[in-house]
Order: C-alpha cells, then sequence, then structure tokens
C-alpha cells in the first residue's frame, strides 16, 4: 500500500504529460483482485468517470529502487540534482537512489566525450541505450533520469518472480510489450523489433 498513481481521462494514451492528469490517488487497500485509492486533492471538474487510466509515479514499495553510481563534476552534479527531482510528484526520483561507486552499485553513470554513459554493475556500457545523451544539450540531465528509470523498470519488470509455490496466481500473470498510436500499424508480430526513440509502447498485464 501507499503507492501513489496519477489519473488521465478515459482513452488517453500519453500517460506521462503531467499536464493531462486530472487528479492524483494514493493506494489505501489493497486485495488479490483489486485496489482502493483515495484522492490527495480535490476531485477534478467533473469528478471521477469509469474507465480513468491510472500510472503509478510513485510505488509505495521501496524494493523497486536500485542503486546509481554518480561521481563528481558539473555536468554529473547536474544529473545529481535532477535526480533529488526527479518525481512527478516533486519529490525525489521513485526509482533511483544515488550512491557512492564504492556503495555497490547496479548502474553507474560517468561521462565520456562529452555524452553520458551508463554502465552496468561490472562497468561496461548497457547496450542498446540510444540515441547517446550530450551533457550539453538542453534538458540532458532530465532526459537521462528519465532514461536510467526506463532502464530500472524494465529490470523490475524482468525479475517478477512469486515464490509462493502455493499460489493460485502462480503462473497467470503475462506481460506484453505493445506499440501506441502509428506504431501500432506495424502490426503484432512477435519476436524481435525496432522502436524510434519517439515512439510510446505500452506493457498491459493479462492473466
Amino acid at each position: 500500500m501507499g503507492t501513489t498513481v496519477a489519473l488521465y481521462p478515459p482513452g488517453s494514451l500519453d500517460l506521462r504529460a503531467p499536464a493531462a492528469q486530472v487528479g492524483v490517488a494514493k493506494v489505501i487497500e489493497r486485495k488479490a483482485h483489486m485496489s482502493v485509492a483515495r484522492l490527495v486533492d480535490d476531485p477534478p471538474a467533473g469528478g471521477l468517470v469509469p474507465g480513468m487510466r491510472a500510472v503509478i509515479i510513485r510505488p509505495g514499495s521501496a524494493k523497486v529502487r536500485r542503486r546509481v553510481a554518480v561521481a563528481g563534476g558539473p555536468p554529473l552534479d547536474e544529473l545529481k540534482e535532477a535526480i533529488t527531482r526527479g518525481g512527478r510528484d516533486g519529490q525525489g526520483s521513485p526509482y533511483l537512489e544515488v550512491v557512492g561507486p564504492d556503495d555497490r552499485p547496479e548502474l553507474s553513470v560517468v561521462v565520456e566525450r562529452d555524452h553520458y554513459v551508463i554502465l552496468d554493475h561490472q562497468d561496461q556500457p548497457l547496450p542498446r541505450i540510444t540515441p547517446p545523451v550530450a551533457v550539453r544539450q538542453a534538458g540532458a540531465a532530465r532526459q537521462l533520469v528519465q532514461r536510467l528509470e526506463h532502464v530500472v523498470q524494465y529490470r523490475n519488470a524482468w525479475e517478477l518472480h512469486n515464490e509462493d509455490e502455493s499460489s493460485a496466481l502462480r503462473d497467470l500473470l503475462a506481460l506484453s510489450v505493445e506499440r501506441v498510436g502509428a506504431g501500432a500499424r506495424a502490426g503484432s508480430r512477435s519476436g524481435r523489433g525496432t522502436k524510434s526513440a519517439s515512439e510510446c509502447i505500452t506493457a498491459p498485464a493479462s492473466r
């Protein structure tokens, strides 16, 4: 419990734009088949309507956070500052915890040839992290925070595991990745695909 979600009108496709959200709610009760949330602020104009979409902006569990080592220096100091105010609720990033290079980081960020580079726990660059983010481009630190959060969210989903052998939900949950909008016209073939930097995807869960 304690997870914070942003609410959007029914049919909304872009769930990343804070200006489009109509409210914020916090989960106060969790059941096997549903959750109950309470609005943080006043109800939106027109009230709540069936079919509204919700996206998590601050998970209630600290287990979703990953340790990220960020060294010193002007570009990296700016990145640290962006992480401390990276949450859409005005707080720090819900997925990133800044640590020192000797504090067992799971990810690290360095600057090479005036570009940010994300390294894994063995100090190897993460593959397929494109296009590179130049430290001097507008909004570079914020863009890298979003990229780091996407990496963490992907890893969290990849490592989901139900350890309860007797659970009735075991092996019943499946995640799929789907293109949104124009990209969906490319079809729904399974297997590998190419995603452009500006393209949106969703990862719906099904039983």
